[in-house]
């Protein structure tokens, strides 16, 4: 079925995922999806930044300060999301830690050059990992560069190696060749939803649709073959919702 991007009444009944059973890619049930061609991200990578953000970090801090600031959040408060940059939060709930999406490289891309300005990281990560105390659990809507960055799993498996992971379909293989646990890797489809207990309570994770995508070789390779998602995390006192969100996406 088809999926409609306005929130209507019933998404759930109207809203699937089809894999096609020959090439094992997801289709995108989204009518009003369409996919950029070759030349369109080529001239997209080579067009002119019109962010109007300077280039070195002093004349940044003038224009978008960096501001660490947690005097009005109480220590005590089991419930708190601090924003790490573009899709990467840490979200503790009911004294429970989650990473969302966590990227601490400095640039979105299989190599950490500087392939192109609109990878390379403005400012620098609101939180670095190792001033994160604990991570439980971590949830991944997809597999683009800026949402799954491969230094980053490593960093936290090796200082996290406990977490859980929550992963949407068609990516538990690739995070066990990144040395996570087979047992630590839940892999989930739309709207599938599963509790896991950690040391201070249980948290239920539902995977959700999204109107997105997936690839990180090259169309005809690998494009598609993960799905993408977004998550609802669901503690005794709190609903979050992380959802991929970007030009074309709700």
């Amino acid at each position: 079925m088809a999926c409609s991007s306005g929130g209507d009444q019933g998404a759930e009944s109207k809203c699937s995922i089809k894999r096609d059973p020959n090439g094992g890619y997801f289709y995108n049930p989204f009518p009003e999806f369409k996919f950029l061609s070759m030349t369109e991200v080529f001239w997209f990578l080579r067009s002119k930044d019109n962010t109007n953000l300077p280039s070195e970090d002093n004349q940044i801090d003038l224009t978008l300060p960096f501001k660490k600031n947690f005097d009005n959040v109480d220590p005590k408060s089991q419930n708190t999301v601090t924003w790490i940059g573009h899709a990467s939060c840490l979200l503790k709930m009911s004294g429970i830690y989650v990473l969302t999406d966590p990227v601490f490289s400095q640039h979105c891309s299989a190599i950490q050059m500087n392939v192109s300005n609109k990878l390379k990281r403005f400012r620098q990560p609101g939180l670095n990992l190792e001033e994160i105390d604990k991570v439980d659990a971590v949830v991944i809507s997809h597999n683009h560069y800026d949402h799954l960055d491969y230094n980053s799993v490593l960093d936290i498996n090796k200082r996290f190696p406990s977490s859980q992971w929550f992963v949407p379909l068609g990516l538990k293989s690739w995070f066990e060749s990144s040395g996570i646990r087979s047992e630590s890797i839940h892999e989930m489809t739309w709207w599938e939803e599963k509790s896991h207990t950690f040391q201070k309570g249980k948290l239920t994770f539902t995977c959700l649709p999204a109107q997105h995508w997936s690839m990180r070789i090259a169309p005809g390779i690998d494009r598609n073959y993960s799905l993408w998602c977004g998550w609802r995390v669901m503690s005794s006192e709190r609903n979050v919702y992380a959802l991929v969100y970007e030009n074309r996406d709700f």
